[in-house]
């Protein structure tokens, strides 16, 4: 009989001669098991309530393409690095050619400040098609 096959037989023996002790230790891994399953799925359903309302709730699609340096100086420039009407044209005949795709349009955000002198305030601004948004 070698070494290893002694160490189970005892191991065996310990967790037959405390039934309670390992009773309860089960049943404490079973409950913090179960902890971590109920919280994990409570934080993918909170990420998929995001998800959504991102793609549902603001209206911001499931995709979203800018012009290529807008990232980078699209806030500095903005005009420089917008999207043109043929090239909006071109990309919107691509999308409605898929049959996955259900709706395309074009939509304009703008942000800022408004004064009159002595306040100011910011503004944010969104420009859609209104006839997307009723969807």
């Amino acid at each position: 009989m070698n070494m290893f096959t002694h160490w189970i037989k005892l191991a065996f023996r310990n967790i037959l001669k405390s039934r309670r002790r390992t009773f309860v230790t089960l049943m404490a891994v079973g409950f913090g098991f179960a902890s971590i399953a109920l919280f994990q799925g409570y934080i993918h359903s909170i990420y998929e309530g995001l998800r959504a309302s991102a793609i549902h709730g603001s209206g911001i699609g499931h995709l979203t393409l800018y012009a290529k340096g807008w990232e980078a100086h699209g806030k500095s420039d903005p005009e420089a690095y917008m999207i043109t009407g043929p090239d909006m044209e071109k990309i919107m005949a691509l999308a409605k050619e898929n049959p996955h795709v259900v709706l395309a349009g074009p939509r304009l955000s703008v942000s800022g400040l408004v004064s009159n002198g002595k306040t100011s305030t910011i503004f944010i601004g969104t420009g859609v098609v209104p006839e997307h948004e009723k969807s």
